[in-house]
């Protein structure tokens, strides 16, 4: 059942960060310096913090010029400037999404990552500021000239921020600052002792402690038996859940103040109005839960019983020969026969470096797609096993869905992301990918067991979804969370 356990610890790190990976200017259609975003080789684009100094010097001259009719082209300028610093940011904090995954050791883009997050909300109220005193003065006709009259419906109506708002942004701060806390916490090792333990001839432990990969290898290779791994992988989640747990409590308090602030009546419904836009309510998905532990969780367990780990294990040491480096002529012969835009996109990701499939130490426990706004890129991050496994596979198809959805999509305000939505793409591939199955693992009796593999990972989804769903609710309405309680 190793298989299935990688999926679940990820989806925790991802529920707490998945806000943050996706970036949303309200300007991208709105560029003024196309050039500057031209570049689609991700290897060829820098960080570079936004220079937000010059951005609250050109607002103040914009307000201090703008009532004089002669000043318009300089107004129009610096207004344009303005533009070029706020995209710019989201750019910034797109790229830094990447690099802190890329590397949860360095500091330098974890702290610029934090600091930009925070920043945004001053910039963001500032330019929506100068917009209100800018549209009806008198160098308006020169912006509207250059642009067009309906430039003016990319900002929101601006109003002097009320005593509710500026705490609102102060939270919102405090839940930036908990999250980069809680990141902070994926570069730690948790181990455990390996005292006592008849370990045999493995030579893979070092300072006489073990770490959740060391387990699975014992695991794997009938060093321990099952009851064994499951009470270790116990001790170590422990050790984990209270130093993640300590942030996450205080997490859920922050949050509560903030649906409150909010006038929410619970932070659920805060966060399925406002946050994510949902088409339902806290209701709804309760009935919808009661549903999936009816029907689903039964058929789940049914097909459970007729997986064979024997021909799962041959299918694991095949990909783990061809993972990374033989990724894309295994896959891309596939995804062409589905669609030959969906093969172009491959290799035009895959020239362009806007992926990373490797194993690294330093990465962060997750997969994920983003956007890197202005400059239009899709970028598919996987962490896969040091040795990597099916699962990992079926993941790099899973993310592509989502690329492909970028790729034929350009994001804009208006068709932002949704997060439920948009798992049709990634999920809806899975399912046409397992139809070609065959083609990748060429043994008959190996694919027909990914194929049983494809659907479960599909209601793991959905199941382990429910699952979170119900938890993070029964924490959100305790009246007294603390770590104990939870």
């Amino acid at each position: 059942m190793k298989r299935f356990v990688k999926a679940v610890s990820v989806f925790i790190v991802i529920a707490l960060v998945s806000v943050q990976l996706c970036g949303c200017s309200l300007l991208m259609d709105y560029q003024s310096d196309y050039e500057k975003y031209s570049e689609q080789n991700f290897s060829n684009i820098s960080y570079k913090r936004p220079d937000t100094k010059r951005f609250f010097e050109l607002s103040k001259s914009i307000e201090e010029n703008c009532g004089n009719f002669f000043k318009a082209i300089s107004v129009n300028d610096w207004f344009t400037e303005m533009i070029d610093i706020y995209n710019d940011m989201y750019a910034m904090i797109s790229l830094l999404s990447i690099y802190t995954a890329c590397d949860i050791t360095d500091k330098y883009y974890a702290e610029e990552y934090l600091f930009l997050r925070n920043e945004v909300i001053a910039v963001s109220d500032e330019l929506n500021r100068i917009v209100s005193v800018l549209k009806d003065s008198k160098c308006a006709y020169m912006i509207e000239f250059y642009n067009d009259k309906s430039i003016w419906e990319y900002f929101e109506d601006y109003e002097e921020k009320s005593e509710n708002d500026t705490a609102f942004d102060e939270l919102t701060k405090q839940e930036n600052t908990l999250i980069s806390k809680y990141n902070e916490l994926l570069d730690k090792s948790f181990t455990i002792p390996a005292d006592g333990l008849d370990i045999g001839d493995a030579q893979i432990i070092e300072d006489n402690a073990l770490s959740l990969d060391e387990l699975d290898f014992l695991y794997e290779n009938g060093i321990l038996s099952s009851e064994e791994y499951i009470e270790l992988q116990r001790e170590i989640y422990l050790k984990k859940n209270k130093a993640y747990g300590d942030v996450y409590v205080e997490l859920v308090s922050v949050r509560k103040q903030i649906a409150k602030n909010r006038g929410a009546s619970s932070y659920a419904d805060y966060a399925y109005g406002e946050l994510y836009a949902r088409e339902y309510t806290v209701s709804d998905i309760r009935e919808f839960r009661s549903y999936v532990k009816e029907a689903l969780v039964p058929f789940y367990n049914e097909l459970v019983s007729k997986l064979d780990y024997t021909l799962l294990d041959r299918g694991d040491r095949y990909i783990s020969e061809i993972y990374p480096s033989d990724l894309t002529k295994t896959l891309k012969p596939v995804l062409s026969s589905i669609s030959g835009k969906m093969g172009d996109a491959y290799e035009y990701m895959i020239s362009n470096n806007a992926c990373s499939f490797e194993y690294s130490p330093n990465k962060a426990q997750m997969s994920f797609t983003t956007y890197v706004d202005c400059y239009g890129i899709p970028y598919i991050f996987c962490q896969p096993s040091e040795t990597a496994t099916a699962y990992d596979f079926f993941t790099v198809v899973h993310e592509f869905g989502h690329y492909f959805d970028y790729y034929t999509n350009s994001v804009t305000d208006y068709n932002s992301i949704d997060l439920d939505s948009s798992e049709v793409l990634s999920q809806g591939l899975e399912l046409i990918f397992s139809e070609h199955i065959g083609d990748v693992f060429k043994d008959g009796d190996v694919a027909a067991q990914e194929y049983i593999y494809v659907i479960l990972n599909i209601l793991s989804s959905v199941i382990s979804g429910c699952m979170y769903d119900e938890f993070q609710e029964l924490v959100f309405t305790s009246p007294d969370c603390t770590l104990e309680n939870i």
